[in-house]
């Protein structure tokens, strides 16, 4: 066998070789309960630092097969006194992830489901709410709102939600 010919076998084997070695790597760390702890905590992370708020979620889920993040329930605490209801709660809350590029970390929603959302807005007498501030607001950058506009989110589902009517309190809630 020539020399050039030998080289192209040996380089098209490492290859081969190192393909299998990832995807044995993945198999073994995508199921793992590391890697779900991984995400979990990237959840919390990005949605405090994104709204500034606290975040709860309960059991978590994350299916690598379909890409689909389940956490029941989630709360989000904005600056509303201790024993108040949360700025927002859900029994339920399930995101599709889309990986647009794996090269420069570029994740999408896919899909967002939300079951019995509830939302609790306090107004004091100087009109501020209970609304909490992203912890870190770069120049320039679009708010909270453009930004989940922005998102190319193929299907958005609220389930359960009812709104009421309260007394002229100061509080609006959406349960």
């Amino acid at each position: 066998m020539n020399r050039p010919r030998r080289v192209i076998l040996w380089t098209i084997g490492c290859v081969l070789g190192a393909l299998t070695m990832l995807l044995i790597a993945a198999a073994l760390v995508l199921p793992s309960e590391w890697f779900f702890q991984k995400v979990r905590n990237r959840i919390v992370y990005e949605t405090e630092h994104a709204t500034g708020g606290r975040v709860e979620i309960g059991a978590f889920r994350f299916d690598w097969r379909t890409m689909q993040a389940r956490v029941a329930p989630f709360v989000l605490h904005g600056t509303e006194p201790a024993g108040e209801k949360p700025l927002f709660r859900a029994d339920f809350v399930q995101v599709g992830i889309k990986i647009v590029s794996a090269f420069r970390r570029d994740v999408d929603i896919d899909s967002l489901i939300i079951d019995k959302p509830q939302i609790n807005i306090l107004v004091d007498a100087d009109g501020k709410t209970n609304f909490p501030r992203p912890q870190v607001r770069k120049a320039g950058s679009k708010d909270p709102i453009e930004q989940l506009l922005a998102l190319s989110v193929r299907e958005i589902q609220l389930r359960d939600g009812a709104c009421r009517e309260l007394p002229r309190t100061g509080r609006v809630s959406l349960q």
